[in-house]
């Protein structure tokens, strides 16, 4: 499941040219047929919050905590990866059972073969990996987008072009975070998505810890896929309070959150976020 993000919450600090600490990344990423996401990341403290106009994951790596808060119900869940697991697998379970109970005699052992496949997923995932080798060339030249000064490079997966990437190492945003940490947090999320991610090969995590990613292409048997581009890079201390469900918010069932998130896509924030109205970060003129 996809974690993997407009809230009401009004800036608790006003950010000045002095105060550092917290850094909000915006990125728009568009595909070959002209579709457009947005996503927002906000970093500080070893915490992150993903957020779209409809849910919001915040990762608390220190506690080993993730959040989900979906505004439009006013509901939220918090709690461990494996906690988050477990729920998945009972919710999964219950589903299962009935769907099979109510299958009829000659659709319940391709659906009870089903049940187990998946089950034997959600128990092996954390172990089963694929054999795969990503590698990192440096392109060793300059360009320049938009006002940052950016190194290309290529990435490779078993020698076929995955990625271009191109970074600044003007800013450091990542330093904020254990990024090593977060891709091993968020794997923990996904069990059965044990397949090729480069974003989780140390090569990778190394490479974009140095910098601040300003555009990317990735490519799909060798044709292009999708390219993101940088909307927005800010420096500033982001409230505590932002990293947290909102206090008047009820307890949802991890059963509810499931529902909630295969309609709301968490947390790849594939919706457009009111950047004006939600940053906890803001100076005189805003973003």
């Amino acid at each position: 499941m996809k974690l993997i993000h407009a809230l009401f919450i009004i800036p608790l600090f006003v950010f000045s040219t002095v105060a550092r600490g917290g850094w909000v990344i915006s990125e728009v990423s568009s595909d070959q047929f002209g579709n457009k996401s947005h996503q927002t990341t906000f970093l500080q403290d070893n915490k992150v919050r993903y957020e779209s106009e409809v849910s919001i994951a915040i990762i608390d790596l220190d506690k080993s905590l993730i959040t989900l808060v979906f505004p439009v119900q006013k509901v939220y869940w918090s709690g461990t990866a494996d906690e988050f697991k477990k729920g998945t697998r009972e919710a999964f379970e219950a589903q299962m059972r009935s769907l099979i109970e109510e299958a009829s005699a000659d659709q319940k052992d391709t659906y009870q073969q089903f049940y187990d496949d998946i089950l034997q997923k959600i128990e092996n995932g954390d172990s089963t990996t694929v054999e795969t080798h990503v590698t990192v060339k440096d392109l060793n030249r300059t360009d320049t987008i938009e006002t940052y000064v950016v190194h290309g490079y290529d990435i490779y997966v078993d020698s076929v072009l995955n990625e271009k990437i191109w970074i600044s190492f003007d800013e450091t945003p990542f330093n904020e975070v254990d990024l090593h940490k977060l891709m091993r947090f968020t794997a923990q999320m996904s069990p059965m998505e044990n397949g090729i991610n480069v974003s989780n090969s140390d090569q990778y995590i190394d490479l974009v810890q140095k910098g601040l990613v300003v555009k990317t292409k990735k490519y799909i048997d060798g044709h292009q896929a999708t390219t993101t581009k940088l909307t927005l890079a800010k420096e500033g201390k982001i409230a505590e309070s932002f990293f947290v469900a909102p206090p008047m918010y009820r307890k949802a069932t991890i059963t509810e959150v499931l529902e909630m998130s295969a309609e709301s896509d968490l947390p790849d924030l594939n919706d457009e976020p009111n950047n004006q109205n939600l940053s906890p970060i803001k100076n005189d003129s805003g973003f």
